[in-house]
């Protein structure tokens, strides 16, 4: 683990505190059953974002902390959306409980030239788009037969060209040869770019190490509101914003919405947009996880936010990054798994199966974390504005690079009580019991100021 923590730090520049804070993990037999190092992974990053939480903590107070990892709750928030009670009753999808989701319109189909073709309907329009596209109805094998029907390039290009989700199952070796592949395996797990001088923005000594930052929270499931969820526990105003008429998922809006303030934009009307721009002129990151190029049309793209307002640090979470031939698609979690060739290393690439966990999107939402922390500090540090980049692709692409754990032999093991890593709150929707934080610091536990609240429960402000 000590390597992947090392090398989390000196991706972001931070390599000189990896011996600055004592740590300590109480290590278990792995949680995940897959034989790459996604506990290791998440232990990693917990703690990498908790030594960079501490720096911010020392240069507001001087003084140090101590920081505790449990690689089983580490291991259990990758899939901490399946885990969650609503008064008592698991918060889930509709007919699963601790088993990975499985829908027709979300898997993968042998196409005519015998590949294998991930397609992903998890929002309503996407489903549609495909049946429409495939001609056919949302049964297994009437999209099996449907599928069967293309060539797998023909029909990976037509499914994005109609701004769809799904991507060939490939390997690894056939993704690193892909244009778009070769472009990820370019850039770091997560890249933060300087990408304006300005001032020094020093921290503000407060009850909280980030107490005094303000976030605007654009994001939708997964990977993206989990990269602003640690930000609140630790003390920053996070205002998560989606348009009026989303569809919510409501497992990953209890999951990720914890000290949040939720409100509602619509960026089709003029006044919004209006709205949108005096948020920006007081925020310190802007976070944005929707298909890329989305924002831009609305005057919200990276470059036109860096003119807005000076100081500005942006995070933006995508599929498959935002560059190359693949960057204006869309994708979640499947995705990255089918395109990297993570999803047929777990199995195989004629009969791929998902790793049961949300690696790419909880991974991708602590980089993302990760990144904004580093740009923080160096905001402080050296002034600025900072291009924070993550990508679920990348991010499987990541935990391939790890290699095997050494116990690659053994299968994960579910922990039989999972009381000691649950904690209660009361909340609108009654008593919502999830998993606890990861990290236990000694001076700064998290806390979360507000609940968890319905999607557009407040007004689109910042409290002053």
């Amino acid at each position: 683990m000590e390597d992947i923590l090392k090398s989390l730090l000196a991706a972001v520049g931070q390599e000189a505190l990896a011996n600055r804070y004592d740590y300590q993990v109480t290590t278990y037999p792995t949680v995940t059953d897959t034989r790459f190092r996604a506990d290791e992974a998440a232990v990693a990053l917990s703690l990498a974002g908790g030594i960079l939480t501490s720096r911010i903590w020392e240069f507001q107070t001087g003084r140090k902390q101590s920081l505790q990892v449990d690689q089983r709750l580490a291991a259990l928030t990758l899939i901490s959306f399946m885990l969650q009670t609503q008064n008592g009753y698991p918060i889930c999808y509709p007919d699963t409980h601790r088993v990975w989701p499985s829908y027709p319109i979300m898997a993968p189909y042998e196409t005519r030239d015998g590949r294998q073709i991930y397609i992903d309907g998890v929002y309503p329009h996407l489903r549609d788009g495909l049946m429409d596209l495939l001609e056919c109805h949302n049964h297994a094998s009437a999209l099996a037969a449907a599928v069967k029907k293309w060539d797998a390039t023909d029909l990976e290009m037509e499914i994005n060209r109609r701004e769809l989700c799904g991507t060939i199952v490939r390997t690894r070796e056939e993704w690193l040869a892909h244009p778009q592949g070769q472009l990820l395996n370019a850039m770091p797990m997560v890249k933060v770019t300087k990408v304006k001088d300005g001032p020094p923005i020093g921290f503000v000594k407060s009850a909280q190490p980030l107490s005094a930052i303000k976030v605007l929270d654009f994001t939708h499931v997964l990977a993206g509101p989990m990269s602003t969820r640690a930000l609140a526990g630790q003390g920053a105003q996070v205002l998560h914003l989606s348009g009026p008429n989303v569809f919510e998922l409501f497992p990953f809006t209890i999951d990720t919405g914890h000290g949040k303030r939720n409100a509602f934009l619509d960026l089709k009307l003029p006044r919004d947009q209006e709205t949108l721009r005096q948020l920006i002129r007081k925020a310190d990151l802007f976070v944005q996880g929707y298909a890329p190029g989305k924002f831009r049309n609305f005057g919200f793209g990276p470059e036109q936010l860096f003119a807005m307002q000076d100081n500005l640090i942006c995070l933006t979470i995508s599929c498959y990054g935002t560059e190359g031939p693949c960057g204006s698609w869309g994708g979640f979690e499947q995705l990255g798994q089918a395109a990297s060739g993570l999803m047929a290393a777990h199995s195989s690439v004629h009969a791929p199966r998902l790793v049961p966990a949300a690696v790419c999107d909880y991974l991708t939402g602590y980089l993302g974390t990760l990144g904004m922390l580093a740009a923080l500090i160096r905001r402080a540090n050296e002034g600025g504005s900072y291009h924070v980049e993550v990508a679920l692709t990348r991010t499987a692409m990541w935990l391939q690079e790890l290699g095997e754990r050494k116990d690659a032999d053994q299968p994960g093991q579910f922990p039989t009580d999972l009381s000691p890593f649950l904690v209660d709150h009361e909340t609108c929707f009654g008593n919502i019991r999830h998993l606890r934080p990861v990290v236990a610091y000694t001076e700064t536990m998290p806390h979360f100021k507000y609940p968890v609240a319905p999607l557009g429960a407040s007004s689109p402000t910042w409290i002053d």
